[in-house]
């Protein structure tokens, strides 16, 4: 004779999860602010193939990151600003410009460099134990 066995999802799961969680968002919150602390730099501009300079300020207050899904960040320019505009007005071309350069000026890469450089402590926070 058989028996309905009903399996209850344990509390680690959970535990689990929300740690999860809390690392993922702590690894945007730190790679948001390594990426802001490249970007440091006041007057001159910069030069090529070098991070940005701070002139005005609107590419590093646009640095952060938002969540799209439940174990998804995304960091970079003109995510998790709270400005509300579409991502045209928040300056995501602006930033795409200085990261990759246009027909008419050089790269002045900043987010892939830092992130290349900060890989190893992103993956120790997102890795760590509970």
């Amino acid at each position: 004779m058989s028996e309905n066995v009903k399996w209850e999802e344990p509390d680690y799961r959970v535990k689990l999860y929300r740690k999860v969680r809390m690392n993922l968002d702590a690894a945007a919150t730190y790679l948001s602010g390594k990426i802001r602390a490249v970007i440091n730099k006041g007057q001159p501009a910069s030069r090529p193939w070098q991070p940005p300079h701070v002139l005005t300020g609107r590419l590093r207050n646009s640095i952060g990151y938002e969540s799209p899904e439940e174990f998804v960040r995304l960091v970079g320019s003109s995510v998790g600003n709270n400005s509300g505009n579409p991502p045209s007005e928040s300056g995501i071309g602006y930033a795409l410009w200085l990261e990759f350069g246009t027909l008419n000026m050089l790269p002045r890469p900043y987010l892939r460099p830092t992130a290349y450089a900060e890989r190893k402590a992103v993956m120790r926070l997102i890795g760590t134990p509970l």
